[in-house]
């Protein structure tokens, strides 16, 4: 960030904080949009519909993205109760206007009967016209004290804010999910889930506790949208015949994957079915190991029926959003095989229930390495998503019996075998060939892909001796999931000769729909890349902290190199690599001294050596998500975008004079220069620098200017910085403002008095400073 920058941004903070803000309400300006939920989370093709989407700092917002095409979006409306300040303010105007008055104070009339504050009290008309209040504002201070007082109302500021949009979808629009975002002040939000569906949609109408909401119609299939708010139960009544067969599938955690503060962290819905009486016929608080609820059910006699849906433990807020689907809808349970090999077809089996065809072909000719999802069987749309994976390996498919290591199947590595425990107590058993000294990795891919199996692996010599074993293993890029059933093993292959893979069930259980794939190969170090966040928001010229993670396979170690492919003109990576070792790095993305059009999707990548060859990954985008107050996810997006704020004029970045690593050594000071223009020589004094997640032993000592130079000099101690340690510093700037001068009183009288706190406002960040700590 260049001075000329740096002045700009200054002076914009300071006009902004005694002006403009008085005009918007609150600091919401001043903060990334924050999305917390979308009412309704989706819509039908070919419909224009009106939907909510609540959080926080969301008054600026003048503009909607939505992935993929035919959807049109405008903002109809913003919304957002008063914050403390603003409410102290009237309440210091009404109090004023009362003494003006000759009424009691609110205090003294807090002190008496009921009766005598209605003598003695002026009308709340009275007082607010006397004040310069509006009765819109009384009326919302009222209703924001009783929301307080209220138990069953639960504030949550950062879903406090919403602002309405108008949707409007082709009828040619592609089915599915997409990720919507908005804009305000050139600011991007996080992405939230919006669906769309193929079928009518309704949305709930309360009260429908005890009565239940008869909106659903009577033609089915339908999707019904809806809230829950503390302990809440939404009833939903329709008509079924004799014969139906019935799916009635809830998708809430897939529309809000982890929520920060809330127990078990996420909205964790339960669905029960009743007959005309008001009789339990069926009930499902999840669908096998997924915490959104399914139920299918065969109607035995033509009549009316209910829907109930509630939170497990009656809690409940704005953001328990929920999206139902309920009729003769195809649903799949089960698929075999899993996967297919890249640059072929697969004929797959499915099972499930209202299903066009148990056969389907899975063309992955033109296909890379993954997992796609499969939402429709011939042209008919699924009610859920069917995970399907793609491997460049070679398959083969399991075949019994194979039990015992008498019967074990023969597999040539690498290979991909696609099996099923197909029953209680089931053990699937493969033989291969090893040299010793190899190390060879076997690893299960089944609950990844939507299978219930909940793996245990292990693996033996030809004696039988067992040479690891492994139940769950963790996946750091399964972003959504909590449970990891999965296992993996590797291992170092004692010496030549044949082993044995035994593949079963933890709990001993089995089926038809308990599939797998099972990898066996060579150990293959490799690596795979996040990062976050997915929206990067940053003045014209500025630098901006982000992260990456990495995802080590195999023993992999090295660096990798951290690059924009086809980046835009002026977008710059400084301090661009993951050392050696290392999980996470952060770095700057520095923003181009321009304003550009719109949001800006970036593409990164990462490059290294192994084992002897230059492999190149992507970065994924994602969202760091935080579940249950504590567990951290990393949650896959679509795209990554960088977006130029609208305040602060153009100027050139600040650059490293030098873009070698810092030499750190303990107990010496080293000095990195920045290059900046001299006018940042006479803000010095307004300006705060300041480490950010420094590692132990290090200190910023000082910041000085000097020769069109920004001189940031850095202490290590005696003790606690690791000799050999890699990395990059991330120094954050800071500029004091002083808090706006208080209005004169209505009489023209100075108004008092208070003591002068002075406000720390950041204001960018210096481009990442990689560094080095000498060894001993």
């Amino acid at each position: 960030m260049s001075m000329k920058l740096l002045n700009s941004i200054l002076a914009a903070t300071l006009i902004a904080a005694t002006t403009a803000a008085r005009a918007q309400r609150g600091a919401g300006a001043l903060r990334d949009p924050s999305i917390g939920y979308i009412y309704p989370a989706g819509a039908q093709g070919g419909t224009t519909t009106r939907v909510t989407v609540g959080g926080q700092y969301l008054q600026t917002v003048d503009r909607v993205l939505v992935s993929g095409s035919g959807i049109r979006v405008k903002v109809v409306e913003h919304d957002r109760p008063m914050n403390p300040r603003e409410i102290n303010e009237i309440r210091s105007k009404l109090d004023e206007a009362r003494e003006k008055l000759g009424a009691p104070s609110r205090e003294e009339m807090e002190k008496m009967p009921r009766m005598q504050r209605m003598r003695a009290g002026l009308s709340a008309m009275t007082v607010a016209k006397e004040s310069g209040v509006s009765m819109e504002q009384i009326k919302e201070m009222r209703e924001m004290a009783r929301a307080r007082n209220d138990p069953d109302i639960q504030e949550h500021p950062h879903l406090a804010e919403t602002v309405t949009l108008e949707i409007e979808i082709a009828a040619d629009a592609g089915i599915g999910r997409r990720e919507l975002r908005v804009q305000g002040g050139g600011r991007l939000s996080n992405p939230m889930a919006f669906h769309v569906g193929e079928l009518p949609e309704r949305l709930e109408r309360e009260p429908n506790n005890e009565t239940p909401d008869a909106g659903v119609g009577e033609a089915l299939p339908v999707v019904i949208n809806g809230q829950i708010l503390p302990g809440d139960i939404d009833r939903f009544a329709f008509r079924a015949s004799k014969g139906d067969r019935l799916v009635v599938a809830c998708a809430a955690r897939e529309l809000i994957p982890y929520l920060a503060d809330a127990v078990p962290g996420w909205f964790q819905a339960t669905m029960t079915l009743r007959d005309a009486g008001g009789k339990e016929i069926a009930c499902a608080d999840d669908y096998r190991f997924s915490p959104d609820p399914v139920l299918t059910f065969d109607v035995p006699a033509d009549g009316q029926y209910s829907l109930d849906i509630k939170d497990a433990i009656y809690r409940g807020r704005s953001d328990f959003v929920y999206r139902v689907t309920l009729g003769e809808v195809p649903f799949v349970t089960g698929m075999f095989p899993l996967g297919g090999r890249a640059g072929s077809q697969t004929e797959t089996e499915v099972r499930g229930m209202n299903l066009p065809s148990r056969k389907i072909t899975v063309d992955a000719q033109n296909r890379g390495t993954g997992v796609t999802a499969l939402a429709a069987i011939k042209g008919e749309p699924l009610a859920n998503r069917v995970p399907f994976a793609v491997d460049a390996l070679p398959g083969m498919l399991e075949t019994e019996p194979n039990n015992r290591p008498a019967q074990a199947q023969s597999a040539s590595l690498p290979i991909v075998i696609n099996g099923r425990i197909g029953k209680a107590g089931d053990w699937d058993v493969f033989a291969f060939e090893g040299r010793a000294g190899q190390q060879v990795v076997a690893e299960v891919k089944a609950r990844r892909l939507g299978s219930p199996l909940d793996s245990v692996l292990r693996i033996t010599d030809a004696d039988g001796r067992q040479l690891a074993v492994n139940d769950d293993s963790p996946d750091k890029e399964a972003g959504l999931v909590t449970h990891h059933a999965d296992s993996r093993v590797s291992v170092a292959l004692p010496a030549d000769g044949t082993y044995y893979a035994y593949l079963g069930d933890t709990q001993g259980k089995g089926g038809w729909e308990h599939a797998y794939r099972l990898h066996i190969r060579p150990s293959q170090p490799d690596f795979a890349l996040r990062v976050v966040p997915s929206a990067i928001n940053g003045h014209p010229g500025a630098s901006v902290p982000i992260t990456v993670y990495a995802v080590r396979r195999d023993g992999f170690k090295g660096d990798i190199t951290l690059a924009l492919k086809d980046a835009p003109r002026g977008f710059e990576l400084s301090g661009a690599v993951v050392p050696e070792g290392r999980s996470k790095t952060r770095l700057t993305l520095t923003f181009p001294p321009w304003r550009t059009k719109g949001p800006v999707e970036l593409s990164m990548e990462g490059k290294a050596r192994v084992a002897g060859r230059t492999t190149v990954r992507p970065a994924v985008p994602a969202e760091d998500m935080m579940q249950a107050f504590i567990y951290r996810h990393l949650v896959p997006t679509e795209s990554l975008l960088a977006s130029t704020m609208e305040r602060g004029r153009p100027r050139e970045p600040l650059r490293l004079r030098s873009q070698e690593p810092v030499r750190l050594t303990a107990g010496q000071t080293a000095e990195v220069r920045v290059r900046a223009n001299r006018r940042l020589g006479f803000m010095m004094d307004r300006l705060d620098f300041e480490l950010s997640e420094p590692p132990a032993g290090l200190t910023l000592k000082d910041v000085s200017f000097s020769r069109e130079s920004l001189v940031v000099a850095l202490e290590t101690a005696d003790a606690g910085i690791e000799p050999g340690e890699r990395g990059n510093l991330i120094v954050n700037v800071f500029v004091e403002m002083e808090p706006p001068r208080r209005r004169s009183a209505p009489d023209g009288t100075a108004p008092p008095p208070r003591p002068q706190q002075k406000r720390r406002v950041p204001i960018g960040s210096l481009p990442a400073i990689p560094y080095e700590v000498a060894g001993l």
